[in-house]
């Protein structure tokens, strides 16, 4: 008996998220693919979601499965970009380089 596998599994190439079952062999799980293409217009909210996938996937395909993944994200961009909002306000200068490193800023202290 295997020990130690992870409960979900994500293969990149072909996209499909992965469970484990009772007996150890892991089944492929579908979502519509449209809900996350619905969500993901703006490349914070795709990004979010690649990065769920890599170092979140049992709270993503909690997520997917309840439908909520849309709201999720809403969720998600607003308190990003209210982040984002704050750190250039505290900023003395304004510049496209102040902008980008506010962004990376909120994005790294967000969520």
């Amino acid at each position: 008996m295997m020990e130690n596998l992870d409960k979900y599994t994500y293969d990149e190439e072909l996209e499909i998220i992965y469970e484990l079952d009772e007996h150890e062999v892991y089944n492929p799980i579908i979502f519509v693919k449209s809900v996350e293409n619905e969500c993901a217009d703006n490349i914070e909210a795709r990004s979010r979601l690649e990065y769920m996938k890599e170092h979140k996937l049992e709270m993503y395909v909690e997520i997917c499965e309840n439908g909520e993944l849309k709201d999720y994200i809403d969720k998600y961009m607003k308190e990003l970009f209210d982040s984002y909002r704050l750190v250039l306000s505290r900023m003395k200068t304004q510049t496209p380089i102040d902008e980008m490193t506010a962004m990376s800023m909120a994005r790294d202290n967000c969520c």
